[in-house]
């Protein structure tokens, strides 16, 4: 009985966990940015860390990434 406890209360406190957010030096949103790929597609948003690319998509991704600034 008592590791069922210690086991609900251990799933508890990792539940309630927020999500890693990953820290950025730029966020672009709501732009058209071509990339240099073999189809050339098009993103919306973008994020730049330490002079780098770091992320290219839409912004819906983006929001899913939790990137912050």
């Amino acid at each position: 009985m008592k590791k069922l406890l210690l086991l609900l209360v251990i799933l508890l406190i990792v539940s309630c966990q927020e999500k890693e957010t990953s820290t950025a030096d730029l966020i672009i949103e709501n732009a058209t940015i071509y990339t240099v790929d073999q189809d050339f597609s098009t993103a919306t948003a973008l994020a730049v860390k330490d002079g780098k690319i770091i992320f290219t998509g839409t912004q819906e991704e983006l929001k899913n990434q939790n990137f912050k600034a």
